[in-house]
């Protein structure tokens, strides 16, 4: 016979119904920052002669 979910089964079963009441509304960096940051990464690491990942 199984034994019955437990209460913390039970709590993480589902997302929260609502975010933190201190999370901003939008992402705090614009979206195209990070692509921009990954091609300068990489630029810097060909002229400083790393190794490719």
């Amino acid at each position: 016979m199984d034994a019955a979910p437990s209460a913390h089964d039970r709590r993480t079963a589902e997302p929260p119904s609502r975010g933190h009441p201190a999370a901003p509304d939008r992402p705090p960096v614009p979206t195209g920052a990070a692509p921009a940051a990954a091609v300068h990464d990489r630029v810097r690491d060909r002229i400083q002669g790393r190794p490719r990942t």
